[in-house]
């Protein structure tokens, strides 16, 4: 049925949009395939709806290739997610080739000549349905007739935009009456992606003056000035407009609390609303409005502004006597870059369901504010020393206040209870990469030091984490945790303590950097000071979780020297310099920051953590840049004999083999067995990155089983990713989500996030297994069968054959953590 849908759609009059009102069926995992013979080339987008019938998502593919079309690059590629029930979903046609965020041929489909089209559910095995598909061409604001409006661009997209289109090679001519002036100086253009097509793009001014020419009289305007930036925010300290010689605005922002009033800008989050443009867009584009006389024809804008310049993105001009008519036109405007906002980054919402009572759930990346889990009534803790067992606690919204007593073992020994109580923020998450869906869930991890919770969400979750330590007697210990709210609540709490003691990770492990915000953009004592803050306190975090190793190291030698001294105290075992300030272009590495790491690897000791210099970073894969990088290699090899070298590489394809073998250190997704072995005899390390590189991804298997399994294989180094995302706390911006394990305050201290504190209780399923791994080489009977047990997890989770090294989809962590506990419970 589905081809009799599509096909209605690929035979229309390509002049009309095209309704189907039948529903045509889908499979999961099987690709449905058309060609098209008629001409798009009147539409810009194609929108349908698509029904998922079971209550976990799906991601729904929809893939347009014209006649040029090769590979997967030069096609147009669509992804979503559905959520349970109906979906309205639209994707734009007109788009560059390839994914919204990532472009290898910087064309757009040629909608006159398209040759076919696919759809592809991956998901439950069930059946999805699709209905109402139809071509539709963008509104667009009727344009005044004495309205000037400038969209400041690249060249690439200069045909998408309704306005006058302006790129940086527009220079003033008298017969466009528009253009940049003589002897402009520009820093670059560039498009953000992410923000709606009026906004998305903007030419970086360093000095310069853009004309128009008007008639004489009364003019009103707006300027917009800013960009959402893509790989970075702005960095400019300074800037400047001027109009006809008059000052317009300046603004400055050349300290630490200017730095951090922009970079923190979305640290309250917004209401939670379905138009999450206005929480977001109207403080990334807040405009300059003006008025203003023409006297000599013509309107001069002069431009002056440090590091990234002024960003001009949108300049709106009108004769005051037109002021209503502007204005209506800047109302539809926005609503039009509102819907196409909403229609491109669509948002995933769950049929309400709150929970009555108070009670414990499974914890999981997705954790809703608007749909409750089935839930238990008891906290159930179990762990040996040096464990921190962690449970969720759900709730309804209310006002409540809580208090925990005393817990009572078997013998009747009391001990009071040193409980860390979390509040789970829910915060919208980019579902993927490019932004196409996002989900309100919880996030962010807020320390609850009183005892009055005030939780507002129709679902809310409190994440509880206790210590065991030396001073709890192995055994059951029990207690109870009092909810005062509209009506009073007691939820049982049960510890397990056993007996054994938590090793220490015997890998280097951890997560990307430290800092975890882009740098600074001037020189500020006490920005350092803060920045030095925020490492420290990341450190802490990390360490107090069992971490081991972490990345980005600064250039200072006293900020060095200070990290590394507070890394040592705290147990690292690693420190990588990806992502901080040494090597921003390694071919040309200075003399002194090569002197500076050879110094302090010769000061370290088996208790400094190792400096693992990482200069490389998927050479093979999106950089394309082996040749350049085995030569980068062998001159740090000479620059730093005694510092290991380290990269980010891929074993799938040979032409890196001689790369790879030559590291010291190597990073994979996906690893070769046999080549590993074979490698490892010559010295070579190995390790794995990026097991659960996305939001939703679970990290618990790649840091606790998968982690086990790869170290007993060989694996020496584990780093997880944390973005270094353009603004902390918003996470539909920039090239990367903001797949964060923790987040910055202004006061120089971080919040964990629930991606960090899964990859926490997977960390410990991993020492776990070491206190098992090391009971079972006793020659007894409970050895051989703890060894027994430990063969079959290779059997079970073959690291080797997934599509990412330490990445299992199908893992149960509640369900494999019961049997390791009871495991566990057998030594004595």
């Amino acid at each position: 049925m589905i081809a009799w849908v599509f096909a209605l759609l690929f035979n229309a009059v390509a002049a009309q949009p095209v309704v189907a009102s039948r529903i045509g069926a889908v499979v999961a995992g099987k690709f449905y395939d058309f060609s098209i013979s008629k001409d798009w080339s009147g539409f810009d987008q194609i929108q349908l709806k698509v029904h998922n019938p079971g209550p976990a998502t799906a991601v729904f593919y929809l893939t347009v290739a014209d006649e040029l079309s090769q590979d997967y690059w030069s096609k147009l590629n669509h992804k979503t997610t559905l959520a349970p029930g109906w979906n309205v979903l639209s994707f734009p046609l007109r788009q560059w080739l390839g994914e919204r965020g990532s472009h290898r041929h910087q064309r757009p489909l040629d909608l006159r000549k398209l040759k076919k089209f696919f759809v592809h559910v991956e998901g439950p095995d069930q059946r999805y349905f699709v209905e109402d598909v139809k071509l539709v061409a963008d509104a667009a604001a009727p344009m005044p007739k004495n309205l000037r409006a400038f969209d400041f661009t690249v060249d690439a997209l200069k045909t998408q935009t309704r306005l006058t289109a302006v790129t940086e090679a527009d220079a003033y001519s008298q017969s466009k009456g528009f253009g940049f002036m003589e002897g402009a100086r520009f820093w670059r253009s560039e498009d953000a992606i992410y923000a709606p097509s009026t906004l998305r793009a903007t030419i970086g001014v360093l000095d310069g003056s853009f004309r128009v020419d008007l008639p004489n009289g009364r003019y009103a305007g707006e300027l917009i000035w800013e960009r959402m930036g893509y790989w970075d925010p702005s960095f400019w300290k300074r800037r400047f407009v001027q109009l006809n010689q008059k000052p317009l605005r300046l603004e400055t922002r050349s300290t630490k609390d200017a730095y951090l009033k922009d970079l923190l800008k979305f640290l309250a989050p917004p209401a939670s609303s379905p138009n999450l443009y206005d929480a977001f867009f109207t403080t990334f584009f807040a405009p300059v409005e003006f008025e203003f006389e023409v006297t000599e024809g013509r309107a001069i804008f002069a431009f002056e502004g440090d590091a990234t310049g002024v960003s001009l993105n949108r300049l709106l001009l009108w004769p005051v006597n037109s002021l209503a008519e502007a204005q209506s036109y800047r109302r539809q405007l926005r609503e039009v870059e509102t819907l196409q906002w909403q229609r491109e980054a669509r948002q995933i919402t769950r049929a309400p369901l709150a929970p009555r009572t108070a009670g414990v759930v499974a914890a999981t990346p997705r954790l809703s504010p608007q749909q409750a889990l089935v839930a238990t009534p008891a906290l159930r803790f179990r762990g040996g020393k040096g464990t921190r067992p962690q449970q969720v606690l759900q709730l309804p919204a209310g006002e409540y206040r809580w208090s925990l007593g005393d817990l009572v073992h078997a013998s009747g020994k009391k001990m009071s209870v040193d409980m860390e109580v979390y509040h789970v923020e829910a915060r919208d998450v980019a579902v993927d990469m490019n932004h196409e869906t996002f989900e309100r869930v919880g996030k962010i991890l807020i320390a609850q030091n009183t005892a009055e919770l005030k939780l507002k969400d129709s679902v809310n979750y409190l994440w509880l984490s206790l210590a065991v330590d030396a001073s709890w007697e192995a055994g059951e210990w029990k207690g109870s945790l009092q909810l005062q709210g509209k009506k009073p609540q007691t939820i049982p709490v049960l510890l397990d303590v056993q007996s054994y003691q938590l090793p220490k990770a015997t890998v280097s492990v951890g997560f990307f950097h430290l800092l975890g915000l882009p740098p600074a953009y001037f020189d500020d004592p006490r920005l350092k000071v803060y920045h030095q803050q925020l490492r420290i306190s990341a450190l802490k975090l990390l360490a107090r979780f069992g971490f081991t190793a972490f990345s980005a190291l600064p250039s200072d030698e006293r900020e060095l020297r200070e990290l590394l001294a507070a890394a040592r105290d705290l147990g690292f075992l690693s420190a990588y310099t990806y992502g901080g300030q040494f090597l921003a272009a390694p071919a040309e590495i200075p003399e002194r920051e090569a002197e500076l790491i050879n110094k302090f690897v010769e000061q370290q000791n088996k208790s400094t953590p190792k400096i693992v210099l990482t200069f490389s970073d998927e050479p093979n894969g999106y950089q394309s840049r082996l040749a350049a990088d085995t030569e980068v290699r062998r001159r740090l090899r000479k620059l730093l004999p005694d510092v290991p070298l380290s990269a980010f590489s891929s074993m799938e394809d040979e032409a890196a083999d001689a790369f790879n073998q030559n590291l010291n250190v190597g990073f994979y997704t996906k690893a070769d067995d046999w080549k590993l072995k074979t490698w490892q005899r010559q010295g070579h390390q190995w390790g794995a990155y990026n097991g659960a590189p996305g939001n939703f991804d679970d990290p618990r298997f790649g840091f606790g089983v998968g982690l086990f399994l790869a170290s007993r294989a060989g694996l020496t180094h584990y780093l997880e990713w944390q973005a270094n995302n353009n603004y902390p706390y918003f996470e539909l911006d920039g090239r990367e989500g903001d797949v964060s394990a923790w987040l910055p305050l202004a006061d120089g201290t971080v919040r964990p996030t629930v991606r960090f504190m899964l990859a926490a209780q997977g960390l410990e399923t991993y020492r776990k297994l070491l206190v098992l791994a090391a009971r079972a080489e006793k020659q007894d009977k409970l050895g051989e069968e703890l060894q027994e047990w430990l063969t079959t997890l290779a059997d079970r989770y073959k690291i080797f054959q997934a599509p990412r090294l330490l990445k299992n989809e199908k893992f149960s962590y509640e369900s494999f953590e019961k049997e390791l506990d009871d495991k566990l419970k057998k030594i004595i």
